[in-house]
């Protein structure tokens, strides 16, 4: 159940990249216009898949803001280090 679950996530919050940008797309289409339909897609992914995984995975309650703000720089540098390595840079 719980790799159902997890699987599930990870197609919702790619669903949620591709669709902010798509998005972005369609309010600014100028100079730049892909860095930000990538910088916005690639956050709105990450902060759903945090949440999702926080709540649904590893059932965690944070003490407070501070703390979750804590656990999310914990989450991203985490997957930022596993992307780097699979990529083999």
């Amino acid at each position: 159940m719980l790799a159902l679950r997890y699987t599930v996530f990870a197609i919702a919050s790619t669903l949620a990249n591709l669709l902010v940008q798509y998005m972005s797309f369609l309010f600014y289409d100028g100079i730049g216009s892909l860095y930000i339909a990538m910088f916005s897609g690639t956050l709105a992914g990450l902060v759903l898949k945090y949440v999702l995984d926080k709540k649904y995975i590893f059932f965690h309650q944070p003490k407070n803001k501070k703390d979750d703000g804590k656990k999310f720089l914990l989450y991203t540098s985490n997957g930022r280090y596993y992307h780097r390595y699979f990529l083999g840079i």
